[in-house]
């Protein structure tokens, strides 16, 4: 079975149910990532440039 992952951030997390539907009527388990915590932004600081906002940088995460 395929696993399809999806963030907790933008728009991604926003459409969810409309994603975990769709995924899961084409026969994928969906996954949704863990809540935001200190690790993930640290990881997402260090990957994007320091013009980039918070929520993207969560994402990067």
């Amino acid at each position: 079975m395929v696993k399809v992952g999806i963030p907790r951030a933008l728009l991604y997390y926003q459409y969810y149910p409309a994603w975990k539907t769709f995924f899961e009527e084409l026969g994928a388990e969906t996954v949704v990532s863990q809540p935001t915590n200190q690790a993930i932004f640290a990881c997402g600081n260090e990957r994007a440039v320091a013009e980039t906002c918070l929520p993207v940088k969560i994402f990067f995460g």
